[in-house]
């Protein structure tokens, strides 16, 4: 289904939000685990105080041991020294091996939580999304989130802790002294705040880059047969090439900002060092302050300056995280499947099957405020109206683009209608519950998708959830439609001879069923629509990729399986209508005609619209 316009709200791909809204987003997610990252950041707080006491016990080494040359007071000062530095670098390791324990943790229920927004989303986000970007949510941007985690969070709590209780202690020791430090240090503060602007513009255009790639990547792979056949190798190479050309462009254009930004920052951030030894030197030649302050004035400068390199170095980290931060919370901020609340539930174990279109008219347009009339929009259905008794067996026929899988897209609730109501046994869809509506209702499309794994497991997936079936069970299936005898390649077979479909259940499917042809996947398909036990089976172009032996055996299945519930064919092949007992063509989203086949063949309509199909 090709859709021309549709809902302009999921082109907003970033998260309009500055670092402190990202940062409360984020606190959301973060929430379930707080225990463990406050514990975390309790004991990388001990790491930094130890490390900060350490240092201010190596002045007291210097002043009360060495400087008054005492041995017992050196040995003593001395055993502090590296007993606080130990335990620095003790509480560190386990605070970050905490960190990393409550991160993994974290991010997997992030995972679940993107992975879960998938089944939300309407499908009109599918339709314009490609698929290659939705990877790339699940993939890089939660990655760029992990490393954030594991790697840089770590670090910049120890050196937020570490700044502060460094300056702090150096405050408390010698407040002129401190003053000199943060002054000189103010060119280097601005310098950072600045260029983290810089740093995120540049990283927002390498990850919007990035995901150009993976959805180019993603749509060449899909197509490659196309590519082969036509002769497009070079056309395709220049294409992607062209892509990396510009994510190359913009990535060394980042790698210039941080390649000038990182000396830059150091060099800034060593002049209270210049300041700190003209100043502090002065002070012990004058015998205002004592040459183990200044030691430790030394060691305070390194517990402050250390860690604002740190933070410098990872930057470009912190912005990209920030970054992911934006496309990871854009994309669960996407308006979802709209919830309908059912006021009118079903109390039948399963629908009769009677169906009824009553003036149903559709856009895939967003519905403008201003604009209320639907003829002042591209209509795709337009009064679409008909009837179908429970148990009918009913044909949809009409050139493509005319509204027929649009309006069986209708009846499964798949895409919202804007005009017109629709019945199922009476009673108005928008009041029956979503999923208890779709398990009502199988459909077999053109295009049949399997997973990597058994024939059984590709079975049982859509029906374990619901009936209680043995492995005979998904075996007499296959054997009703035909899929046995298809895949086995006899026809003689018979229920009582087919003594090896334990094998046959575990033959290996590859993904997308590349070892087994189109018409074989159509079979599997027919086959879990029929372990589906439907109310309702819709049958779109099912039949159109089978050979005529096959489609004889297939029509077979489908008539023994139309017996008690309502089916719906979208047909090109007149004659795969026959035995409909009501047929319905569209002609331009309108129903042309309604009747039997012999009716409007009477009346010469189905010759009219054979000449638009």
């Amino acid at each position: 289904m090709t859709h021309n316009k549709l809902n302009s709200e999921f082109d907003k791909e970033e998260f309009s939000g500055e670092d402190f809204k990202l940062i409360y987003h984020l606190y959301h997610f973060v929430r379930p685990y707080k225990k463990h990252f406050i514990i975390a950041l309790s004991i990388i707080f001990l790491s930094s105080l130890q490390a900060i006491i350490g240092a201010r016990l190596l002045g007291a080494f210097i002043d009360l041991g060495l400087m008054q040359k005492s041995v017992q007071q050196s040995l003593w000062y001395g055993f502090l020294v590296l007993l606080f530095e130990a335990g620095s670098m003790a509480c560190n390791y386990f605070g970050r091996k905490k960190l990393a324990d409550a991160t993994s943790q974290f991010i997997l229920h992030l995972r679940s939580e993107m992975f879960l927004k998938l089944e939300k989303l309407p499908l009109s986000y599918y339709d314009q999304t490609p698929q290659g970007k939705i990877v790339t949510r699940l993939t890089s941007d939660l990655e760029g989130l992990e490393e954030f985690f594991n790697a840089s969070l770590g670090n910049m709590l120890w050196a937020l802790v570490t700044t502060i209780l460094a300056m702090v202690a150096m405050i408390q020791a010698k407040v002129s002294l401190s003053l000199v430090l943060l002054i000189s240090l103010t060119p280097c503060i601005i310098l950072v705040a600045k260029t983290r602007f810089l740093l995120r513009d540049s990283n927002r255009r390498v990850s919007k880059s990035s995901s150009a790639i993976n959805a180019k990547m993603s749509e060449f792979v899909s197509g490659l047969d196309v590519i082969r056949l036509f002769g497009l190798e070079k056309w395709s190479i220049r294409e992607f090439s062209q892509t990396i050309q510009n994510y190359l462009t913009l990535q060394l254009r980042g790698n210039l900002i941080f390649a000038w930004n990182m000396p830059l920052v150091i060099s800034f951030a060593t002049f209270p060092l210049l300041g700190l030894v003209w100043f502090g030197g002065k002070g012990v030649l004058a015998g205002t302050i004592t040459f183990g302050l200044f030691v430790s004035f030394i060691r305070y400068f390194e517990k402050f300056f250390n860690p604002l390199i740190s933070v410098a170095r990872d930057l470009h980290l912190v912005q990209q995280a920030l970054t992911s931060f934006e496309r990871v919370f854009s994309f669960l901020n996407l308006p979802e499947e709209k919830i309908e609340h059912s006021t009118n539930p079903i109390k039948a174990p399963k629908f009769k099957g009677e169906i009824e279109f009553k003036n149903v008219s559709m856009t895939y347009e967003s519905l403008s405020s201003h604009l209320f009339h639907k003829d002042q929009y591209h209509l795709v259905l337009n009064d679409v109206s008909f009837q179908i008794k429970a148990g009918q067996k009913v044909g949809l026929v009409g050139k493509t683009g005319s509204g027929k899988s649009s309006t069986l897209a209708l009846l499964s609730k798949l895409y919202p209608f804007q005009w017109g109501d629709i019945f199922i046994d009476q009673i108005n869809i928008k009041d029956i519950n979503r999923s208890f509506l779709r398990s009502q209702i199988a459909t077999v499309s053109q295009e049949t998708i399997l997973f990597e794994g058994t024939l059984l497991q590709n079975l049982s997936t859509y029906a374990s959830m619901q009936f209680d079936y043995t492995d005979f069970d998904y075996f007499l299936a296959a054997f009703e439609t035909g899929l046995f005898q298809t895949l086995e390649g006899i026809e003689d077979f018979t229920l009582a001879t087919a003594s090896n479909w334990q094998q046959f259940l575990n033959k290996p499917i590859k993904d997308q069923g590349a070892n087994l042809s189109i018409g074989e996947k159509q079979l599997v398909s027919i086959t879990r629509a029929n372990l589906a036990r439907p109310s309702v089976l819709i049958l779109d172009e099912a039949t159109a990729n089978i050979d005529h032996r096959c489609e004889e055996r297939i029509f077979k299945a489908l008539k023994k399986m139309g017996q008690d519930r309502t089916t719906i064919m979208i047909a090109h092949r007149l004659e795969t209508l026959k035995d409909c007992d009501l047929i319905i063509t569209f002609h331009e989203g309108r129903v042309a005609s309604i009747g039997s086949y012999i009716d409007l063949m009477e009346k010469k309509s189905i010759q009219s619209a054979s000449s638009f199909l």
